[in-house]
């Protein structure tokens, strides 16, 4: 047995909108720092790379023919 007062239902007349929550105003979010950099940052990365390689494989060369190894061993990758 219920030992409390229990809820009736009650029935809202037609043509009556049923309630609901409104949103609390939310604060503007302010943009993303550097949004446009992380393109940028991406293309230096691979140019900084290609660049890294051709100076390894100058070296390489050069070391080569130091040493006096020929260029068709070279282990340039």
């Amino acid at each position: 047995m219920v030992q409390h007062k229990k809820k009736n239902k009650v029935q809202i007349p037609q043509g009556v909108k049923p309630k609901s929550k409104r949103k609390g105003k939310k604060a503007k979010k302010r943009p993303v720092q550097h949004a446009g950099m992380s393109t940028s940052t991406s293309v230096a990365a691979k140019v900084t790379r290609t660049i890294n390689k051709r100076n390894e494989e100058l070296i390489r060369s050069r070391a080569a023919q130091d040493t006096g190894k020929s260029t068709a061993t070279d282990c340039s990758k």
